[in-house]
């Protein structure tokens, strides 16, 4: 049995080259058991970051899940209906939640209410960054996450969307975690050395 590999290390975006590259892979060979591409990505660049979020979609639609290979760690790929574990997630957090998003639509605000509301109650401390907006809906979220004993940070920029819980798990997203996600997709990482960098971005962001 053999396992077949490729290494992208090259920042490419478009899911035509992307076939390209992996569809090679999926050719007959004598004894070949497996496919495993790892993808190298820079979350500190935005220009990288971005390709990286649209070869997540294409992976996606060629069939790939991620697998965690420098830790033992959990990750899954969603497509679609992420929003139930992901929530469900954020109320079992015991430590800290740490949300940013540049959209929050007014459905799944209220689900990220609910569910900060349950960690709380078992001590966890949850924080909140937006982008600035100027508009009645982002005043009625503010005071929303207020009311609910949530911090909230407001910035200039938000460059990613992604939620940390318990400083180990992280929820990243190729689009808007909490706008309408379309053909976007969201990933579940286990892993502290990520976390720990997101978490330490939010401070690169423009303060308001």
């Amino acid at each position: 049995m053999q396992e077949i590999y490729a290494y992208l290390a090259m920042p490419i975006s478009w899911s035509g080259t992307l076939s390209q590259y992996v569809g090679r892979l999926h050719r007959d060979y004598p004894g070949k058991s497996s496919v495993m591409i790892y993808d190298y990505a820079d979350i500190h660049v935005h220009m990288l970051e971005n390709m990286y979020k649209k070869r997540l979609r294409g992976y996606a639609r060629l069939g790939y899940e991620p697998e965690l290979i420098h830790q033992d760690g959990f990750q899954t790929i969603y497509t679609e209906h992420y929003e139930n574990d992901l929530f469900r997630e954020i109320a079992a957090a015991k430590k800290t939640v740490i949300a940013a998003g540049a959209y929050f639509i007014s459905g799944k605000l209220s689900m990220l209410m609910r569910a900060a509301d349950q960690c709380m109650m078992n001590g966890a401390k949850v924080v909140i960054i937006t982008k600035k907006a100027d508009n009645t809906y982002a005043e009625r979220m503010h005071q929303m996450m207020v009311a609910h004993g949530v911090e909230h940070h407001i910035k200039n920029k938000i460059p990613s969307s992604f939620v940390v819980i318990d400083r180990k798990t992280v929820w990243y997203a190729s689009g808007e975690l909490f706008g309408n996600i379309g053909d976007d997709c969201v990933l579940r990482i286990e892993d502290e050395l990520l976390a720990g960098e997101l978490t330490e971005s939010i401070h690169e962001f423009r303060v308001q």
